[in-house]
């Protein structure tokens, strides 16, 4: 079988990754050049993929049987000729201008640090740059063995430090206690600020959408948190540092909010989308006491007016006042005009009442002059 072929075999084989490693490691140690036959089988790890017949391998299956394959050729370390290094050398280059750096490829990268760790290609790179791609795999559990076949020991602070930086703090204090450096690092610093940073997080999710579902975000985002802790705590022996008792109080006191939360909220199990709060609140009707009113006065001023407000409120047609209609009198209450005497003070006494004011002498005689019979 050539390497052609074994991988086309794995792309097919059974899930059973255990048994499969297995099957693996027995047939490489027989063969004469493993080396070879694993660097033969690494064809279509980018496009184009290898097919059988008319049909493409998926880029996933292809790209996990050849990290298996490079795993268990790592594991068993047999002498690699001149030759197939050389050809690893350039394959490996070719692979990292390939390479998408992000969490979504993390195959591409671990697949990159197989193959380096395999046929012993770290002198080829800088050491700088391979430790800033390692960080993208820092949760896989092959990483810390990346760092020791890699020669890699003295870049171990920076490492730890890169992952302290971009937020990965469980990470790092896996690598602490893996290469004993509790004193450089201490992880109760560590574990202190990822909870404070934790709390800031849950507050600006649930400040950023002030709806029901980023406050339930936010409370989950709580709850995913301490556990990490507890279980560090636990992992390490930490007990000194963190009481499990109270990360557990604190879980079950946020678990104990997030189903009061559920419970008043009856709603949030749909399928529809829960509405902002605040524009809510921006698009509620406007109460009948805020909705303007129009003047009786205007209103009752002329029946023209009346009928135009009528037509415009029903949208029927309404014909103008004929010379035959009632006056406007008829329907309208005749009002007195407003009195324009000297006097301000009777002036405004007079306004709201129905009895016109009397007039006021205009002599100086304070008597009312009476007309002389001739």
């Amino acid at each position: 079988m050539d390497g052609k072929a074994l991988q086309i075999f794995l792309n097919k084989g059974c899930k059973d990754d255990e048994k499969m490693k297995n099957e693996v490691s027995i047939a490489l140690r027989l063969s004469s050049d493993p080396a070879k036959l694993v660097l033969d089988a690494m064809e279509g790890f980018y496009p184009p993929h290898l097919r059988e017949g008319d049909v493409e391998f998926k880029e996933v299956v292809v790209k996990r049987s050849c990290n298996l394959l490079l795993e268990q050729l790592m594991k068993i370390s047999p002498t690699i000729k001149p030759h197939v290094r050389k050809e690893a050398t350039k394959l490996a280059f070719l692979w990292m201008t390939k390479m998408t750096l992000d969490n979504q490829h993390c195959l591409d990268v671990l697949g990159f640090f197989f193959l380096l760790a395999s046929y012993g290609l770290a002198s080829a790179f800088d050491s700088d740059e391979l430790i800033s791609r390692l960080v993208i795999i820092a949760r896989n559990r092959q990483t810390p063995e990346f760092l020791r076949v890699l020669e890699l020991g003295d870049k171990i602070p920076g490492f730890i430090q890169n992952l302290i930086l971009k937020k990965q703090p469980m990470e790092a204090i896996r690598f602490i206690f893996a290469f004993e450096m509790v004193y450089r690092f201490p992880p109760e610093a560590i574990l202190r600020d990822y909870l404070t940073c934790s709390k800031i997080a849950a507050r600006k999710i649930r400040w950023s959408s002030n709806s029901i579902e980023g406050l339930v975000e936010s409370l989950n985002r709580r709850v995913s948190d301490l556990v990490a802790v507890l279980k560090c705590v636990e992992d390490y022996k930490l007990e000194s540092i963190f009481s499990p008792n109270t990360l557990k109080q604190q879980i079950k006191d946020v678990e104990r909010q997030l189903s009061m939360r559920k419970t008043k909220l009856p709603d949030l199990d749909s399928k529809s989308p829960q509405p902002n709060l605040r524009e809510k609140n921006r698009l509620a009707p406007k109460s009948a006491a805020s909705a303007p009113v129009l003047p009786s006065k205007s209103v009752s001023a002329t029946p023209s007016i009346t009928a135009s407000i009528t037509a415009s409120t029903t949208g029927s047609r309404v014909a103008p006042p004929s010379s035959t209609s009632a006056s406007p009198s008829a329907s309208v209450p005749k009002t007195d005009p407003p009195y324009h005497g000297g006097n301000k003070r009777r002036q405004a006494r007079y306004q709201g009442s129905d009895k016109p004011p009397r007039e006021q002498h205009q002599g100086g005689d304070k008597r009312p002059r009476i007309q002389r019979l001739l």
